[in-house]
């Protein structure tokens, strides 16, 4: 065996690029440091499955065999903006190597997993809705 070669396990190490993925801020072009997990969508309907670029036929396909159709490349996700000195909640999506940042609509936090409904669950008191708004309020 080679004295300069390198043992397996070390050679076959696949190392990400330095400092992970590279979001600017659309408003200001800074960098943004993620702060949340990402929230995966998933589409109901074949109208979203149509803006996230799939075919009519095979949107329709799709959803006569389910009721929900995750959405691979798109998530939603908290950013701090250092310019703005502010948290951005943003729809990414991932296109290849790159990433499209989209302020997230009022719409595309229905097709998101893991996120409170802002309306409140329907067996939660008036105290308890009220008690949630504030901490969202102060916590954006």
């Amino acid at each position: 065996m080679n004295g300069d070669s390198l043992r397996r396990c070390d050679r076959n190490r696949k190392r990400s690029k330095p400092g992970g993925r590279r979001l600017r801020c659309p408003k200001h072009g800074c960098p943004l440091q993620s702060l949340h997990h990402k929230h995966p969508l998933f589409a109901r309907t074949v109208h979203q499955l149509r803006q996230s670029g799939m075919g009519l036929g095979k949107a329709t396909v799709l959803l006569s065999d389910r009721t929900v159709v995750p959405l691979p490349n798109e998530w939603l996700e908290a950013f701090w903006c250092q310019e703005c000195m502010a948290t951005c909640w943003y729809h990414v999506k991932k296109s290849g190597n790159t990433y499209y940042l989209l302020a997230a609509s009022r719409s595309i936090w229905s097709q998101a997993c893991g996120v409170i409904d802002v309306r409140g669950h329907i067996t939660a008191s008036e105290f308890t809705l009220r008690q949630a708004r504030k901490l969202s309020v102060t916590d954006r």
